[in-house]
C-alpha cells in the first residue's frame, strides 16, 4: 500500500541547500501483520522526482522496541503507545539505515537529512476489516517479499560490518542431519498450483473446508517427490 502526502511547504532555509519543510499529514493505514514493513520516503518535486531519504521498520516494533529504529534522542513514548521524534533518513543505497552503533546516528545527523513524525499502531475495532489483498501470482507473492527483506536488512556492507563486531562467533565443525524427510515440488508462477488444476472439480464438490484440505493433502503425497535423509 503506497500513500503520498500534500507538497511540503518551506518554512526554513533555502530550496536545494538545506531547507526545512513542513507537509503536515494524517495518514492512517490498516495493517493487521506485525512483519509488515513500514517504508517513509521523501522525494524532491523540483523537476524530475528524486529521492532525498528514505525510513524503515517493522511494524511489530512500535509494540515491543520503538527505539530500534534510526532515531535523534530522546525518542518520546506516550502512555497511548505511540511514539514521536526525528527520524534519520538514509541515502538511496540504504547506507545509514544500520542501528547497531554503525553510521550517522554518532554524528546527529542521517546521511540525507532528518524527518519529525508520530507513528501510532492501534487497535481500532470499530474499523471494518481491510479488504482482501490483490490476487497475486506466486511469483508476484515472492518477489514482494524479496523486497521488504531487502528493507529490513538495510544496506549489507553495514550489516556485515555489523556482524563482524558481534563478540560471539562459532567455529563449526562436521554438522549432521539425520532422519530428514524433504518433500520437493515444481514451483508454479501463475495463481494456482498443478494440484488445484487437477482438483478443480472434485474441490468445488467438497462441502466442507477439511474435506477439502483432506483431498489436497493425499494429492499433494501422491505427486511430490520425497528425499529421504539418514
Amino acid at each position: 500500500v503506497a500513500l503520498l502526502t500534500t507538497i511540503g511547504t518551506l518554512v526554513g532555509g533555502a530550496e536545494g541547500s538545506g531547507g526545512e519543510w513542513v507537509f503536515d499529514a494524517e495518514m492512517l493505514l490498516r495493517v493487521s501483520d506485525p512483519s509488515t514493513v513500514l517504508h517513509v520516503c521523501v522525494y524532491s518535486s523540483v523537476g524530475r522526482d528524486q529521492l532525498l531519504g528514505q525510513w524503515v521498520l517493522t511494524l511489530k516494533y512500535l509494540v515491543t522496541q520503538p527505539d530500534y529504529c534510526k532515531h535523534a534522542p530522546p525518542l518520546a513514548r506516550s502512555r497511548d503507545g505511540s511514539i514521536s521524534g526525528t527520524f534519520y533518513l538514509s541515502d538511496a543505497k540504504l547506507r545509514g539505515s544500520a542501528v547497531r552503533a554503525l553510521g550517522p546516528s554518532e554524528l546527529g545527523k542521517g546521511f540525507s537529512g532528518e524527518v519529525d513524525m508520530r507513528l501510532h499502531w492501534m487497535h481500532a475495532a470499530s474499523l471494518p476489516p481491510p479488504p482482501p489483498p490483490k490476487r497475486r501470482t506466486a511469483m508476484e507473492q515472492l518477489n514482494e517479499n524479496s523486497g521488504e527483506t531487502a528493507l529490513r536488512l538495510g544496506n549489507v556492507r553495514e550489516l556485515r560490518t555489523a556482524l563482524s563486531s558481534l563478540p560471539l562467533r562459532l567455529s563449526c565443525g562436521e554438522v549432521s542431519f539425520r532422519d530428514v524427510s524433504v518433500g520437493i515440488k515444481d514451483l508454479f508462477t501463475g495463481y494456482k498450483g498443478d494440484i488445484e488444476m487437477d482438483l478443480r472439480d472434485e474441490l468445488a464438490n467438497c462441502r466442507s473446508t477439511s474435506s477439502r484440505d483432506r483431498l489436497y493433502e493425499d494429492r499433494a503425497e501422491e505427486v511430490t517427490d520425497v528425499v529421504n535423509m539418514k
